[in-house]
């Protein structure tokens, strides 16, 4: 079965590109750059992954992750940073908190191991 991906961040080339490297994988992704569209594409449709950016101008990525999770119960959310990350170990729900630019040999060996530990 292939994972639904939605990737979340301010930085649309980021975010674009993110999302075609995992299609690449074989994954379905998709990506919002704010939080009106991860919003609309969270209510549009299901995803058992989200990875979200941390330092968004709009909303912090914690607190719009808790939001969608609440419109759909998400399976796995990524928190992603480009600064600091030892202070975010504390926000429970985040099963994977990874620094960017993201590793995405690493990513996908992390994706692989969860969606075989679901089985």
């Amino acid at each position: 079965m292939s994972l639904s991906v939605l990737i979340v961040d301010d930085h649309r080339s980021y975010a674009r590109s993110l999302a075609l490297a995992l299609t690449g994988f074989g994954y379905h992704a998709e990506f919002a750059c704010n939080a009106e569209q991860a919003y609309n594409h969270v209510v549009e449709r299901h995803y058992d992954v989200l990875i979200i950016d941390y330092d968004m101008p709009e909303i912090k990525g914690d607190s719009l992750a808790l939001k969608l999770d609440e419109i759909q119960s998400i399976d796995l959310i990524i928190l992603i940073s480009g600064h600091q990350l030892k202070d975010l170990y504390h926000y429970i729900p985040f099963k994977l908190i990874m620094s960017k630019p993201l590793d995405l040999n690493i990513l996908e060996d992390k994706l692989i191991k969860w969606q075989a530990d679901q089985q």
